[in-house]
């Protein structure tokens, strides 16, 4: 026997309906986007851009300076009076007279260098220098200290003989 032939019925889908699709409009879209209503949406989301601060560099002014100064010293040239000296006064000494006084001229023939005190009168004074004799005299108001070997004061100086 034969079977009988059976095609199955044709399946049948249910019936869908359309349901429109919507454009809209997203404000991080950045433009129009069509939505399938029947698709689940998922807005893409591009990542943000930012851009990097600007900043600006710190700018102070810089510090006005000046060179260090320093007044010259007012010096005034160094200023010395001249010595006043006195015009030496060279004597003749006594010559070796007929009482056997010795020329004093001839006193460091028998003397050492050095000061010596004139033996004839306080108010001079002796320097032998290699034989020879140089009679000085002493200020005024002064006499030959044989102590201190200078002329001082004539009541320091102890004189007996002055002239």
């Amino acid at each position: 026997t034969s079977a009988p032939n059976h095609t199955p019925p044709p399946t049948q889908r249910p019936a869908q309906t359309q349901q429109p699709q919507q454009t809209t409009s997203a404000p991080w879209s950045g433009g129009a986007t069509t939505v399938d209503s029947n698709t689940p949406w998922h807005p893409q989301t591009q990542p943000p851009q930012t851009q990097p601060p600007q900043t600006n560099a710190p700018w102070t002014q810089p510090p006005q300076t000046n060179a260090p100064w320093t007044q010259p010293p007012q010096t005034n040239a160094p200023w010395t009076q001249p010595p006043q000296t006195q015009q030496p006064q060279w004597t003749q000494g006594p010559t070796q007279g007929a009482g056997g006084a010795q020329n004093i001229m001839e006193f460091c023939k028998s003397n050492s260098d050095g000061i010596h005190a004139d033996p004839t009168d306080c108010a001079y004074f002796i320097e032998c220098a290699g034989g020879a004799t140089f009679r000085e005299p002493c200020a005024p108001g002064t006499a030959f200290s044989t102590s201190i070997k200078t002329c001082d004061r004539i009541e320091n100086a102890h004189c007996d003989h002055a002239a």
